[in-house]
């Protein structure tokens, strides 16, 4: 996503935090308790530079990228703009509106180097 979701960088920490195992494929029954234990990463955005409307993205990566490189992440969805209307989040499984390119994993070496 072009500005959304912050690169790694080289840091062993940071790209381990990266790298969790992707959730394509699973049924609901499956994903779901993955999705529990998941680390998310939020990056706000100045939405309406105007009215300094400022938006709040949520992403679950799934491997470490370089700038240039799509970001690699299988769930991301924005928070409510109202904080009354956190308390109605759900979960609901759906690929609709969602402009997000979700990479294929090459291999399963997820070496990192340093």
């Amino acid at each position: 996503m072009d500005g959304g979701l912050p690169i790694p960088g080289r840091n062993r920490a940071r790209r381990a935090f990266y790298i969790q195992p992707t959730i394509a494929g699973l049924t609901v029954e499956q994903a779901l308790p993955e999705l529990e234990v998941s680390r998310y990463i939020a990056v706000w955005d100045i939405l309406d530079p105007d009215s300094f409307e400022v938006g709040v993205q949520v992403f679950r990566t799934v491997g470490t990228f370089e700038i240039g490189d799509r970001s690699k992440a299988d769930l991301a969805f924005w928070l409510p703009e109202e904080p009354g209307d956190l308390d109605d989040l759900a979960f609901e499984p759906s690929d609709v509106g969602i402009d997000l390119p979700i990479p294929q994993e090459d291999s399963d070496d997820d070496t990192l180097h340093g």
